[in-house]
């Protein structure tokens, strides 16, 4: 499926004066007149959940890798990999991929076939903003946001002038990156464009314990091509309105390498997603109007050595309004409608034709008092005219001394099945239920100083949900069919460190956070006895990272190590991944002038060579080096 070339000559018409232009980026830019109002799902519903934003540091020293990476090195998700470019998925506190919701611009991406995203199609470096939000939040996100959200987000920055950006990146295995950016801003307008292409040979080596031959092995038919396009416009129209418009384009072109079981592969799979997004704020003294409209398109290709071939395109179309009024300064009420349309075109679906999804939803919150705030939210949805289950949430945060703050909440969460469940030819059932269950988290954050020489603070976070008639396909005559056979129950604590010293022209910082879940399915059938009691396949009990990063003048340099213990791979825990641990460093230097940065990095990853895998019988690399350099330019725009 080709992009559609209207909207390509729209945005090169648009932003084509700003080629010519010299600007560049920084992390540290100023804000003159930031005209962007913080989506109401986030800011005002979020009371007692855990969101840990990823600083804007971290974003731009892994602006070069795709988000799976990020989240890998940078949080307590446990990231599911096939490898490098190959499918990486999510799963949050002992959920599965389905039970993730990826959020861009207040739309979830998840696929409506799936119920899932690729993470590893995803450039980091096309966000401004990342952030994670732990727990369930089905009542702000819709179905699917059981173990937890990934919020990515684009903003505007008015007044802040041109700003052009061009880099590159080489590493190991033949990849090769190339990125840039135009970007301006002034009291009315900002538009910005990035784009993206990149090239992998991926021909790594592994280590000998994967494979009976001796010596190390090279991986083979794993060649990756992808690029894209993100384009987007903020019109400040009047004071108290403001439109802007996204567009987002990706193609991606990869070889599946076979498995240790097989001895050669010609399967390859392409990719073609295209999302365009309206957005339309009125941002009043006592009231906010929020409109926002929404094309996503996703087209895949998929052929495996003749054996079985694969093709589909889903649409969705998705329509949202929301009203926010501020009754007085101590309590918000926020009313929404969302209407989402879905249509596959595959010759692997039933008896489909189009799937309507509406829903109502509504927030309250109440500040007590100016340390205490509590709010509620509450979603009902229909599916085809048919009532899913009702969700809720309840949530707080209390600030009980200075610096301590305690927060927590209880949700009601739901999941319905995706399309791929219910319309799949080759095993779908329309009789399926919808996942139903609760949740419930208690957390602390503990600021233990703040000064001019140091910084720590730690956070704890307990949580435990249910989930009943969890959905899982099972082998059947001829084909695997789902069914709604086990109920799983989660549990477990997270924790984050994190400490700061400074002196002089010198910093040192260390972050320490890790994971114990527990999620074990309590619910025994005949397709399923062997797993009552059992930790889930694929969730791995402990997890944990930990990195250093020292800071001189122009220099930096990172050092993170993250561990993982053992992963079952079948119910019974009669075979499993063994624990791994792998370690990145990154050296980085900046070079500035009055409107020139030069970014310089050299990395290392899994430094000390260790052999592992995260999905059986897919090896991952070893060592692997890689080094880029970005130019970033900057021109204030003249005050008068």
């Amino acid at each position: 499926m080709k992009s559609p070339l209207y909207i390509f000559v729209f945005f090169g018409w648009l932003f084509y004066p700003g080629i010519f232009v010299k600007a560049q980026y920084s992390p540290d830019t100023v804000v003159l007149q930031d005209a962007v109002v913080s989506d109401f799902y986030l800011k005002h519903l979020s009371s007692g959940y855990k969101i840990a934003p990823i600083d804007s540091a971290t974003l731009l020293a892994n602006n070069t890798k795709d988000l799976s990476s990020l989240l890998a090195q940078n949080s307590t998700v446990y990231i599911k990999n096939y490898g490098p470019n190959q499918l990486a998925s999510t799963s949050f506190r002992g959920g599965s991929a389905s039970h993730t919701a990826v959020v861009w611009n207040g739309f979830n991406l998840s696929s409506s076939m799936n119920g899932m995203i690729d993470l590893s199609l995803i450039p980091t470096g096309l966000m401004d903003q990342v952030e994670v939000q732990y727990g369930a939040s089905t009542s702000l996100w819709g179905s699917g946001a059981v173990g937890g959200s990934i919020l990515l987000n684009n903003q505007a920055y008015f007044s802040s002038g041109w700003q052009v950006s061009y880099g590159n990146d080489f590493g190991s295995f033949g990849r090769q990156s190339h990125f840039g950016s135009v970007k301006f801003g002034n009291k009315k307008l900002y538009t910005s464009v990035k784009l993206y292409t990149t090239h992998a040979e991926n021909d790594f080596e592994y280590a000998e314990e994967f494979t009976l031959k001796s010596g190390r092995t090279k991986q083979e038919h794993s060649q990756q091509k992808a690029h894209g396009i993100l384009a987007e416009a903020h019109w400040l129209i009047k004071p108290k309105h403001k439109l802007n418009l996204n567009y987002w384009y990706q193609y991606s072109d990869r070889n599946l390498p076979p498995t240790l079981a097989e001895t050669e592969s010609t399967a390859w799979q392409k990719d073609i997603n295209n999302k365009l997004a309206l957005h339309y704020q009125y941002f009043g003294r006592k009231h906010s109007v929020q409109f926002r409209s929404a094309w996503l398109s996703d087209d895949f290709l998929y052929y495996n050595n003749g054996l079985g071939n694969e093709d589909g395109l889903a649409d969705s179309w998705i329509t949202e309004a929301t009203w926010n009024l501020k009754i007085n300064p101590k309590q918000e009420l926020t009313l929404g409608v969302n209407h989402t349309e879905n249509w596959v075109n595959s010759d692997d679906y039933n008896n489909f034709d189009q799937q309507i999804r509406n829903a109502l939803f509504a927030a309250f919150q109440q500040k007590f008092t100016a340390k205490w705030t509590a709010s509620i939210n509450a979603r009902q949805e229909w599916v085809d005219a048919e009532m899913v289950p009702f969700t809720f949430s309840v949530g707080s945060d209390y600030q009980v001394l200075k610096k301590i703050k305690l927060m927590g909440n209880f949700s009601k969460l739901y999941r319905t099945p995706n399309l791929n469940d219910l319309y799949w030819a080759q095993g779908g059932s329309t009789d399926l239920k919808s996942e139903n269950g609760y949740a419930i988290e208690l957390g602390t954050e503990l600021e233990i100083v703040k000064n001019k020489k140091w910084e720590a603070s730690v956070g704890v976070n307990l949580f435990y949900r249910k989930v009943n008639n969890w959905i899982v396909w099972t082998p059947g005559q001829p084909y695997w069919t789902p069914q709604n056979l086990l109920e799983v129950t989660s549990k477990g604590i997270e924790t984050q460190w994190n400490l700061l010293r400074t002196w002089k022209n010198w910093k040192l910082g260390f972050d320490f956070n890790t994971a114990y879940i527990h999620s074990y399915n309590t619910k025994a059938s005949v397709n399923n006895e062997n797993s009552l009691g059992k930790q889930l396949i694929y969730v791995p009990l402990y997890t944990g990272n930990a990195g250093v990063q020292l800071y001189y003048k122009k220099w930096s340099l990172r050092y993170n190590h993250s561990y993982t213990g053992y992963t079952y791979t079948l119910a019974d825990h009669s075979q499993y991944l063994e624990p791994y641990q792998v370690a990145n460093v990154q050296l980085s230097y900046v070079y500035r002038l009055k409107t020139l940065e030069i970014y310089t990095r050299l990395g290392i990853d899994n430094l000390w060579n260790e052999a592992y895998s995260v999905v059986q019988n897919r090896p991952m690399p070893l060592q692997q080096f890689h080094f880029s350099i970005q130019f970033h330019f900057k021109q204030k725009l003249k005050t008068s």
